[in-house]
C-alpha cells in the first residue's frame, strides 16, 4: 500500500508545474529569454489561447468538403505502391549484392598490394554497403505498412 502512496504523492507535487507562467527577460545586451522562473526584470507574459487554434485530434472525422476516395480507387493506389516497393526493393537488394562483391574484390586486391588509396577505396565500399543496408530496411519497413 506504501508502494502506491508515493507515486500518488509525487504526480500531485508536480501538478502546478504543469500550468507555470511564463516570463520574458531582455538582458542589456538585447538577448532574450524565456523562463518559468522570476528573474528581476522580467515580465510575466499573460498568454491565451489563440483563436482558431484547437489540439489536433487523429481521431476526429475528417471535414465534410474533405475530399474522398472510393474503397476500390484506394485498393488500386495500395496494389501499385506495394508493387513499386517491392520492384525497388529488388532493385536495392541486387544493388547490395554488387557492392558486396564489388567490397570482396577490393579486399582480395588490397592482400596483394597495401597502398593507401586502397584504404579509402575499402571505407567507401563499407559504406556504400551500408546505404544499402539502410535503404532495404526502409524498403521493408514501409512495404509493411501498406495494406
Amino acid at each position: 500500500m506504501k508502494l502506491l502512496v508515493w507515486p500518488i504523492f509525487a504526480c500531485a507535487l508536480f501538478a502546478p508545474l504543469a500550468s507555470a507562467e511564463i516570463y520574458k527577460y531582455v538582458d542589456p545586451d538585447g538577448h532574450v529569454t524565456y523562463t518559468n522562473s522570476p528573474v528581476q526584470g522580467a515580465k510575466k507574459l499573460h498568454l491565451e489561447a489563440q483563436p482558431g487554434a484547437r489540439a489536433r485530434n487523429p481521431g476526429a472525422a475528417s471535414p465534410a468538403d474533405f475530399p474522398k476516395v472510393k474503397a476500390e480507387e484506394q485498393k488500386t493506389r495500395d496494389v501499385s505502391r506495394r508493387r513499386i516497393l517491392e520492384d525497388e526493393l529488388s532493385a536495392e537488394e541486387k544493388l547490395l549484392t554488387a557492392a558486396r562483391q564489388n567490397l570482396k574484390a577490393l579486399e582480395t586486391d588490397a592482400q596483394k598490394r597495401a597502398a593507401p588509396q586502397q584504404a579509402d577505396k575499402l571505407g567507401a565500399a563499407r559504406e556504400d554497403i551500408a546505404l544499402h543496408e539502410q535503404n532495404i530496411q526502409a524498403l521493408k519497413s514501409e512495404l509493411s505498412r501498406v495494406k
